[in-house]
């Protein structure tokens, strides 16, 4: 062959050598893109489900609390949604740059296309965040007040948090800490603005002894049933989407993520069951429901570093912060009613704790894509050298300080502003309390059965059955009995006066006088069941909240407005047969 011959040789395979270089990159262009359209869709569809989860919360809450302020916690948590959209739209998600399921750059109000679908998973996340808060200032905070404390917490404090922990260049992301899914950067931001939030609106004079503790039965436990169903299906998605890498170890990260939320729930679920039924013999249905969360939430942090035993052990764990942590509050009498700190607070520290104590090294280095950290930087059970569980609890502060400071300078700032009827911008008044936020608020009760009338009854019957259940703790403790005059208003011409409780007589029409030491009389002697009326008729500060049915309506009472000559702290009551 021909020198001419080789080289025409060599310039065809030369061009055969490019044609094939050129269809590699077109294929690894066409591979690179599908990946795209791949990991976008993935992104989507959970979004989607992180967000359905607001219907859990929804459906949960509502369950928990009385039927009375059922209306007004469904407005609270739709409110979360219209909030959270504009305020992290507008500041939030440029603040949190690429802490913000990857976002690119810090895009102020969203200018940039390539972002949106991180901006859409992103706000599901906030969502969560602000919906913690709602449940735990249940029937008690002024909707301005709250409104103004999602704004904030979601457009500035949450961003911030997100900053800190999950962007590359974040303060606490540098000294490594991890947080893969939220167990801090969520729950523990939305637990402890739950906490500091009803700390504040705990009213401490209840003139009650301090060992009662009064026990407020949500009105719908079939309603929390299903909204924990949807949390738990949504939660899936929560925490394996966290993974924001469409790759094969990708994949199989989101696969371990999913599989040890699944087990963290279960064992926690588990491990209260068996609890309830060896310490009282029965079966809680809403104490089943919070272990279930509280596994959920303490996995929430290292789900995608750890093996699932270590799930197993961190979901039995989880249980017993919450039980623990919950129990202190209540002996504290501190009114949490929906135990929103134990759940997502205290047991979302402990989920940070957690990745200090059971995250493998190599399983830490697929999160966001951050550079290596120092060698040992691993869980203490896998022979880490502390360096983890120092920046867990570093973070774990961070974020409890933050979040306390802003949510405590906002509400202080409502509760230090006076309304004419001499209450405050941050709690309703205490007619509203009674009556029900609903009637008060929200153009009456959502359930069409229940008009102002039956709901003046209900609350008439369930004083007096609280007052005859607390007679007998106030004979011979030397404790005065405390009273406080209220009047409720908005009932047409049905004036009511003070609530007391009064011994029923059979046949005809009684009338009863009850002087302002608290004690009814009846031909002038002392009727030994009347009971005292607590000053926070059904305020904080005792509160403890769960699953059940409320109680039944009572007989057809209605009060005679007090004469101005009247003493003060008298008011005639009568009864009609």
């Amino acid at each position: 062959m021909s020198s001419a011959d080789m080289q025409a040789a060599i310039d065809a395979l030369t061009a055969q050598t490019a044609a094939l270089e050129a269809q590699t990159a077109a294929l690894e262009d066409a591979l690179e893109d599908q990946n795209t359209a791949v990991w976008g869709i993935f992104l989507l569809l959970n979004a989607i489900n992180v967000c359905w989860m607001q219907a859990g919360f929804a459906l949960l809450e509502l369950g928990s609390v009385r039927e009375k302020h059922a209306k007004s916690i469904l407005f609270k948590n739709l409110a979360d949604m219209g909030i959270a959209t504009l305020s992290w739209y507008a500041i939030g998600f440029a603040s949190a740059g690429d802490g913000a399921s990857g976002a690119v750059g810090e895009d102020i109000l969203l200018r940039d296309p390539g972002n949106y679908l991180a901006w859409v998973h992103s706000f599901s996340f906030v969502t969560t965040t602000a919906t913690i808060v709602s449940g735990a200032v249940a029937e008690r905070m002024t909707l301005p007040a709250y409104l103004a404390n999602s704004v904030v917490l979601v457009g500035i404090t949450y961003a911030c948090i997100v900053k800190l922990c999950w962007s590359e260049d974040g303060w606490l992301a540098r000294q490594g800490m991890v947080d893969f899914a939220g167990s801090g950067v969520v729950h523990t931001t939305g637990g402890v603005a739950a906490f500091v939030a009803f700390a504040i609106l705990t009213d401490e004079e209840t003139g009650l002894p301090a060992t009662i503790v009064n026990e407020f039965k949500g009105h719908n436990a079939a309603m929390s049933n299903i909204g924990i169903w949807i949390l738990c299906c949504g939660w899936i998605s929560f925490n394996a989407s966290s993974v924001v890498d469409t790759s094969a170890s990708g994949i199989e990260v989101a696969g371990r993520a999913a599989v040890n939320t699944i087990l963290a729930g279960g064992s926690s679920m588990a491990t209260s069951l068996l609890h309830k039924g060896m310490t009282t013999g029965t079966c809680d249905l809403p104490a089943a429901h919070n272990a279930l969360l509280a596994g959920l939430v303490g996995v929430t942090g290292g789900c995608g570093y750890i093996e699932p035993y270590g799930a197993i052990v961190t979901g039995i764990s989880s249980y017993a912060v919450y039980y623990a942590v919950s129990n202190f509050i209540l002996a504290r009498r501190i009114d949490d009613p929906l135990d929103a700190f134990p759940v997502h607070g205290a047991t979302g520290v402990w989920g940070l704790i957690c990745v200090g104590l059971f995250a493998k090294g190599e399983l830490l280095e697929t999160h966001f894509g951050r550079p290596h950290h120092p060698s040992n930087h691993q869980g203490i059970f896998y022979g880490g050298s502390g360096s983890l569980l120092g920046a867990q609890l570093l973070g774990a502060v961070v974020i409890i300080g933050i979040v306390a400071a802003q949510v405590f300078v906002l509400l202080m700032t409502f509760k230090m502003i006076e309304t004419k009827k001499g209450g405050t911008w941050l709690r309703v008044d205490k007619d509203a309390e009674i009556l029900g936020l609903d009637f008060k608020y929200h153009e009456g009760s959502i359930y069409p059965k229940m008009d102002t009338q039956d709901i003046e009854l209900h609350n008439m019957h369930a004083d007096a059955t609280r007052r005859a259940r607390y007679a007998s703790e106030y004979k011979g403790s030397g404790k005065k009995r405390k009273f406080v005059r209220r009047r409720l208003s908005g009932l047409g011409d049905l004036k009511v006066a003070v609530l007391r409780t009064v011994e029923e007589d059979q046949g005809v029409a009684n009338k009863v006088e009850v002087d302002g030491q608290g004690m009814a009389k009846r031909g002038g002697q002392s009727d030994a069941k009347v009971a005292p009326l607590r000053a926070a008729d059904e305020g904080p500060g005792m509160a403890a909240r769960g699953g059940g049915q409320s109680d039944s309506m009572a007989s057809s009472l209605r009060t005679v407005e007090t004469d101005q000559g009247m003493a003060k702290g008298s008011v005639t009551l009568e009864r009609n047969m």
